[in-house]
């Protein structure tokens, strides 16, 4: 799942941060 999407957990936590 993580692999297929590549930077998806990544992109998660910086969303995260933004809000």
């Amino acid at each position: 799942m993580a692999s297929d999407k590549g930077i998806s957990l990544e992109q998660i936590k910086n969303e995260t941060v933004d809000l």
